[in-house]
């Protein structure tokens, strides 16, 4: 006749009936209802808007006199790196977003490094696109019997790549 030690048995059974337990107060943990948190981290029913309601203070004008040093750099960002992979994100690329701000007339398309002259929107957007001529049957018995449509095509915004990023970087002496 075979004895069981029975406290052997019990013991593998109370260390999982432990780690269900602390796991368990883990997820129960996890269900705190962050809205109630302001950014300080306490709880509070009061919620503080100073910060949100102050206005931006503008930086003081710079006085030519005042600059020490100042550069300009022209840098080239190549979305097919790797390290700007997450640029083409296929969802919302940079390329797409860049473009639709370019043809809305909400970012300034300029003609040269110089920023002196800019193109409009409507000039924009001639740019790049195309016209394309398809020939369309008119009659089904003869398919030489037509006529031409011109169709507009923009540009392809999955051909841009490069993209040119100008900074002015100015040290004062304040």
């Amino acid at each position: 006749m075979k004895t069981y030690n029975i406290k052997m048995s019990i013991r593998p059974f109370l260390s999982l009936f432990g780690l269900f337990v602390s796991c368990g107060c883990i997820t129960i943990q996890a269900q705190i209802n962050y809205s109630d948190f302001i950014p300080g981290g306490e709880r509070t029913p009061y919620t503080k808007v100073a910060v949100y309601e102050r206005k931006v203070i503008a930086a003081p004008p710079l006085r030519e006199a005042d600059v020490k040093f100042s550069r300009r750099i022209i840098r080239c960002i190549d979305t097919r790196q790797k390290m700007n992979k997450q640029l083409e994100w296929p969802n919302q690329p940079l390329s797409a977003l860049l473009y639709s701000g370019l043809s809305e007339g909400a970012i300034i398309p300029y003609r040269s490094d110089s920023l002196m002259s800019f193109y409009n929107s409507t000039e924009f957007k001639s740019r790049g696109g195309h016209e394309e001529v398809f020939f369309r049957s008119t009659d089904p018995d003869d398919p030489l019997i037509g006529d031409d449509t011109v169709v507009w095509i923009d540009y392809d915004i999955t051909k841009m790549h490069k993209f040119w990023v100008m900074e002015d970087w100015i040290f004062d002496t304040k």
